[in-house]
């Protein structure tokens, strides 16, 4: 009889996943776009970012004697939500996934005080080991793959493991797992029948909102007359025919041309975003795109 094991992904596991370069499709005037300007919402530049968090009580959770602040709440979920100071992410869906995150961190608390009991403390050590461990494990084509990458952010493998044996979450991350991995999965075992019913019965856990990998170009009309208006619609127009004869040109005409911080920022992208985060039109134009494509031009309320 076969069996298996499951554990959960530690921190310093989504860390290591070093990202490839993606070309997204577009709205706006570009490129797969989303998140920011027309994106998440670019009331980030005139609302403060505790607007969007003026559901959460002060107090998130308590376990035992220690309580989880909203403050250390808020810094959790922009982590893992990918939310860059001054973005404004819809409150509706904030309150979708708060109680996830906040169960989350809860058996966080949990599993760290377990794993201190037991003698497991986070420390640069733990995580400089798995890194070891895993860079062993890893086929030669990935490694090349990663020092490449690294090399191109101007780091080695060696500052790359010295930073996230410094990284307080990714210590925690692999406390936790090497407690987990010493003290429950060694004693448990789930065979192949198990696994078939627990995910027969909890679909749901496996599934995620669609996302994709987006950039865009946004020209924002200096005035809300129909005058200026039309100047920025002939201008997005004007860009889109450029990028579309030579689409690698994208990035540098949303870092002159774009009025979204993106632009300049990091060449249009936007980076990974889901379902929900987008205003309508915006997503949907990402969501009806084939990827590797670029937009027609699309009109949101932040512009064109």
């Amino acid at each position: 009889m076969k069996h298996r094991q499951f554990i959960r992904n530690a921190s310093l596991c989504l860390s290591l996943a070093l990202p490839l370069s993606l070309l997204g499709a577009g709205a706006c005037c570009g490129s797969k776009s989303a998140k920011d300007s027309a994106g998440v919402d670019e009331k980030v530049k005139v609302q403060p970012p505790k607007d969007m968090w003026a559901f959460l009580p002060e107090v998130v959770a308590t376990v035992g004697d220690k309580q989880i602040s909203k403050a250390d709440f808020v810094k959790e979920i922009s982590v893992a939500l990918k939310i860059r100071d001054g973005q404004v992410v819809p409150p509706e869906y904030l309150k979708k996934i708060v109680p996830k995150v906040a169960e989350s961190m809860v058996d966080k608390v949990i599993l760290l005080a377990l794993a201190d009991k037991a003698g497991v403390k986070p420390t640069p050590e733990l995580v400089i080991s798995a890194f070891d461990k895993m860079c062993e494990s890893m086929p030669a084509q990935q490694k090349v793959m990663m020092e490449n990458k690294l090399k191109q952010q101007g780091t080695t493998f060696e500052n790359y493991k010295k930073r996230m044996g410094s990284d307080l979450n990714a210590q925690q991350g692999i406390a936790i797992d090497t407690y987990i991995k010493n003290n429950i999965l060694s004693k448990v075992t789930v065979s192949d029948d198990d696994a078939e019913k627990f995910y027969n019965e909890k679909k749901s856990y496996f599934k995620a909102p669609e996302s994709a990998m987006v950039s865009h170009i946004l020209i924002k009309p200096e005035s809300k007359t129909p005058e200026a208006k039309a100047a920025a619609k002939a201008k997005a127009e004007n860009l889109l025919k450029q990028v579309r004869e030579n689409p690698k040109t994208f990035g540098a005409v949303a870092a002159s041309e774009s009025t979204c911080p993106s632009g300049k920022r990091a060449q249009g992208s936007l980076g990974e975003v889901k379902r929900g985060q987008m205003v309508p039109a915006f997503e949907k134009a990402v969501f009806s795109m084939t990827p590797n494509t670029i937009s027609e031009v699309v009109e949101t309320q932040f512009g064109y």
